[in-house]
């Protein structure tokens, strides 16, 4: 189980608590269980600022914030003080709605879980550092409590390093995915023993789309909108902030502090193509690219392994949903197949 799937579930628990009081309380006393779906709300907008607004977030916030509604006149009781011995028959109806409505939320969400990958088992060491800046002035490591938080660098190394030196790749997500639905694909080519770095930048010089939906809680939801609604408009819009994507992949290359022993390659989705030719053109510590828009059997391109990581995502683009990691895995072997020979032909 993912940190998401049980912070959902405690916003679903408190609901619940509170929609099913009316079973277990039978005696004169304070109704104090009517805060916990305020509890639940609070907890889903919590949820929302950490990982960001998606179908399964925005399902549970919805149903946090009707329980509420409901349980507002029982709240208003507890904090005059107000003593309960009986719940009105229309308070008891909405909550056995509740609890219904409760149990249909936690169930989509059990069967749209993402895998979840384990770096222990996989052999690999995975670390993860904040990042604060612009590109124009500037990004750098997050020090200190009163900088903005400007992105988040994932890097994953095997547990046994290669003392002939290290074949980096470094990964720039989509804007419709982020570097956590790569996760497992991450791990995958770590065993396969390359250190790869990726992450997820929101500085204030480079926007997308111009206005609050470039803040992080916001963008990709934003992205798989505009990209489903007009993929034409959406790969535009790409290509004219190809620089700024170029801009990420030239940190991320900073950021891995290649030696001369030190072989970089990039690695994007389809609409990275741009970014990684200028990165390849202006840097000279990189060595190759390859677009994951070339491997066979990747039917969603662009989006990320959603089949994976992303299941209702998955849905919506009529992919298979599967929690084995097939495609992440398959992913993977692609990228390592194609380094690989690029290698031999440069011996």
């Amino acid at each position: 189980m993912t940190n998401r799937f049980l912070a959902e579930c405690l916003v679903l628990l408190n609901v619940l608590a509170g929609s099913a009081r009316f079973l277990f309380i039978r005696h004169t006393k304070n109704d104090s269980l009517a805060a916990a779906p305020y509890a639940g709300l609070f907890f889903a907008l919590v949820n929302i600022g950490i990982f960001g607004i998606s179908v399964e977030e925005l399902a549970v916030l919805v149903l946090a914030f009707w329980a509420c509604l409901w349980n507002l006149r029982s709240l208003l009781r507890l904090s005059s003080g107000v003593i309960t011995d009986r719940y009105e028959i229309k308070l008891v109806v909405m909550n056995i709605l509740n609890i219904v409505l409760t149990g249909f939320v936690f169930w989509g969400l059990v069967i749209t879980r993402p895998m979840s990958a384990d770096a222990r088992k996989m052999q690999v060491v995975e670390d993860a550092r904040y990042v604060t800046g612009n590109f124009r002035e500037g990004v750098e490591d997050l020090e200190g409590n009163f900088k903005f938080r400007r992105g988040r660098i994932i890097h994953v190394e095997p547990e046994a390093a290669n003392p002939a030196g290290r074949t980096i790749v470094v990964f720039v997500p989509p804007k419709t995915a982020n570097a956590e639905n790569y996760r497992f694909f991450f791990y995958k080519l770590a065993k396969n023993g390359y250190s790869v770095y990726s992450g997820d930048f929101y500085t204030g010089d480079a926007l997308w789309f111009g206005t609050v939906r470039d803040l992080r809680i916001f963008r990709r939801f934003t992205a798989l909108v505009e990209k489903m609604r007009d993929r034409d408009a959406y790969d535009e819009m790409l290509k004219k902030n190809r620089y700024w994507t170029a801009a990420e992949y030239d940190f991320l290359v900073k950021m891995a502090h290649p030696t001369e022993l030190d072989t970089v390659f990039l690695v994007g989705e389809e609409d990275a193509g741009g970014a990684m030719e200028i990165c390849l053109r202006e840097n000279k510590a990189v060595s190759g690219s390859f677009d994951l828009n070339f491997v066979d059997g990747y039917s969603t391109k662009g989006f990320g392994p959603v089949e994976n990581t992303d299941l209702v995502t998955a849905w919506i683009l009529d992919a298979e949903m599967d929690r084995s990691g097939y495609v992440s895995s398959h992913l993977g072997s692609a990228v390592t197949e194609f380094i690989s020979s690029q290698i031999v032909m440069g011996d």
